[in-house]
């Protein structure tokens, strides 16, 4: 119950009205998909509840990855502007504060953060410590990389502002191959999830057609067959999920 309760913190974490919407829709989908294929609505309340937990932590993980995602993306915008801004020669802390101040809607999900920096370096925190503050709080790969950049550069004398331009080159470079290989594996999903659904439209279409011609499958030994049909597709979905998940 408590990591069911931690995924929904994360799952929240998106919104309320995010969180209702998906819950929503999984609660229609899955009501329409189980009363189509057995007709029982005490076994459809059953595995909707029971495929719950399941549902918010497969979610809470696509919202995390999601949310880490934009991010680091948000975080290599910030870099950008940070190593324009120190290349005309102001200083990190008028850099930081012109950026939190002046640019708002460009960060969704790191302007609070961006803020609390910005707070810190107001009140003479050195760099590297608020950098470390910013990637201990923030579960972002890139930040923590350049938090030890900074940790490690500046006492070795580095040059700031080739250092942030070359971060933050790199982390360009990183989130566009990263893109790129995601937009090439959303194929193979989308057929996955095609497929899977192809089963059940042509249930419906042959309900409403000719229901006679499948009435043997709601009564008897009939009912044995749709359970392992229903199985069956549990199974496809679940592999189909693991292979099109590339680990990269």
């Amino acid at each position: 119950m408590k990591m069911i309760r931690l995924r929904l913190q994360t799952l929240l974490s998106e919104g309320k009205l995010v969180c209702v919407v998906y819950l929503l829709c999984y609660v229609c989908i899955s009501s329409f998909v189980i009363q189509t294929m057995f007709e029982l609505w005490y076994i459809t309340i059953l595995i909707v509840i029971v495929g719950m937990p399941l549902f918010v932590i497969k979610m809470s993980r696509y919202v995390g990855k999601r949310k880490r995602y934009r991010q680091e993306a948000e975080f290599s915008i910030f870099l950008r502007r940070l190593s324009a801004s120190l290349a005309a020669g102001m200083t990190v802390r008028n850099a930081v504060s012109e950026i939190a101040i002046h640019n708002k809607a460009e960060y969704k999900y790191l302007f609070k953060d961006i803020e609390r920096l910005h707070r810190q370096l107001e009140y003479n925190h050195s760099v590297c410590d608020a950098f470390a503050d910013l990637a201990r709080r923030c579960p972002c790969d890139d930040i923590r990389l350049f938090s030890d950049c900074l940790r490690y550069g500046i006492p070795a004398g580095v040059d700031m502002v080739s250092l942030i331009r070359y971060v933050s080159s790199s982390f360009n470079i990183k989130n566009d191959t990263r893109r790129e290989i995601m937009q090439t594996l959303n194929l193979p999903k989308y057929n996955n999830r095609v497929m899977l659904c192809a089963p059940i439209g042509c249930l419906v279409l042959i309900k409403n057609i000719a229901p006679e011609y499948i009435s043997p499958l709601y009564e008897g030994s009939g009912r044995i067959v749709m359970v392992i049909v229903g199985l069956l597709l549990l199974f496809a979905g679940v592999m189909g999920s693991l292979i099109s998940d590339v680990k990269y």
